[in-house]
């Protein structure tokens, strides 16, 4: 039926190692399983060359460090071999630069991840500015662990957003997006938090005692990410901390969860953000804040489980919700305030909760 059928070998391994294949329409870029008559197993597509021919092919690749390079190829590149891996380099243009992807756009089907581009275009742009612009002003710089996708936002929105939206399924998009846009909404947060306590400079302290100006962004970690200080006060500022490195995989090692580990499903042991005034530890902490940067028909459903956890468990003398987004659930607001919840939603630059969240921190931790 088909004279000549080419086989797509695409690498699912996420932004570390992947590899994926794209078909310009226009101006919109498609997946090559679009065009696939037969998918052989997962990321391997078999296509006829008349339905891509005289089109052109984007090839994303991933390096194993998260390093992200992009060839522009012509579809004829892939033509005279059965297994596109094989196809001809000297039909494309190498490592073309992203800036050139900005007047494309990817084809997304799932209405989650239309609203989550959308509220990164709408909002993080300013977020973003407000982070590096507070960075600049005090003179510290942050650093990260291994977030590669977390970095290229903040170096420039649309270069985030092209290393999720290459990702093969909009599931996996959308996670994507979701968890770098988490980490940039948390990290300004605690811009918000450290401008209302009116923290003067920030110190982190790096192992064997020496010092830096920076913030050291990870997950996971028992020590603070940066120490803000204002006089001869001391501030801890902790982001998505646990009691121990491998805590969520070992909670066995947790005794004070015991009764909590009665039940079946995820254990919440992770919080967002931790603020302790004169102490580093995360033991009967100032304030613990569970940031929402998602809708929250995503995170309603368990949200007064996650958070009746982390008080069990660190025992917080406040805890604030936040959200990017209105809670319009009245019963979900009421069972949150009756926990002593202190709730803020539509959180986002410009608005006046901006204002309130700022009052409310400094009420807690002043």
């Amino acid at each position: 039926m088909f004279n000549n059928l080419v086989a797509f070998r695409e690498d699912w391994r996420g932004s570390r190692g992947g590899r994926y294949y794209y078909v310009l329409e226009g101006r919109v870029l498609r997946r090559i399983e679009h065009y696939a008559v037969r998918k052989v197993s997962e990321g391997v597509y078999v296509v006829p060359f008349e339905w891509i021919s005289n089109k052109t092919i984007y090839v994303f690749d991933f390096s194993n460090r998260g390093n992200l390079c992009v060839h522009e190829c012509s579809a004829e590149a892939f033509s005279q071999s059965k297994d596109a891996l094989n196809y001809d380099y000297k039909m494309c243009e190498a490592y073309i630069d992203l800036g050139k992807l900005r007047e494309l756009e990817f084809e997304v089907r799932d209405p989650l991840l239309q609203r989550a581009i959308r509220d990164a275009r709408e909002y993080y742009n300013t977020i973003i500015k407000e982070i590096l612009d507070y960075g600049e002003s005090l003179g510290f710089k942050i650093i990260f662990d291994k977030a590669k996708t977390v970095k290229a936002f903040l170096e420039d929105l649309e270069s985030g957003l092209i290393r999720c939206l290459v990702l093969p399924t909009d599931e996996r998009r959308l996670m994507c997006l979701e968890v770098a846009l988490a980490w940039i909404y948390e990290m300004w947060v605690i811009v918000l938090a450290a401008k209302s306590i009116g923290i003067q400079r920030f110190e982190y302290r790096i192992p064997l005692g020496s010092q830096s100006l920076v913030w050291g962004v990870k997950q996971g970690s028992p020590h603070p990410t940066t120490y803000g200080i204002r006089g001869e006060d001391y501030y801890a500022f902790f982001f998505e901390p646990q009691p121990y490195t491998s805590a969520h995989v070992e909670s066995h090692y947790l005794p004070e969860l015991i009764e909590i580990k009665s039940r079946t499903g995820k254990l919440h042991i992770r919080p967002d953000i931790i603020i302790n005034k004169g102490r580093d530890s995360l033991e009967g902490p100032d304030l613990l804040v569970e940031c929402k940067a998602t809708p929250p028909v995503l995170w309603s459903s368990e949200v007064l489980t996650q958070l009746s956890e982390y008080r069990a468990f660190y025992k917080p003398k406040h805890t604030m919700l936040v959200s990017l987004h209105e809670i319009s659930d009245q019963d979900l607001k009421t069972a949150l305030k009756s926990m002593r919840v202190i709730v803020i939603d539509n959180l986002k630059p410009g608005d006046p909760s901006v204002q309130v969240s700022q009052k409310t921190i400094r009420d807690v931790l002043s």
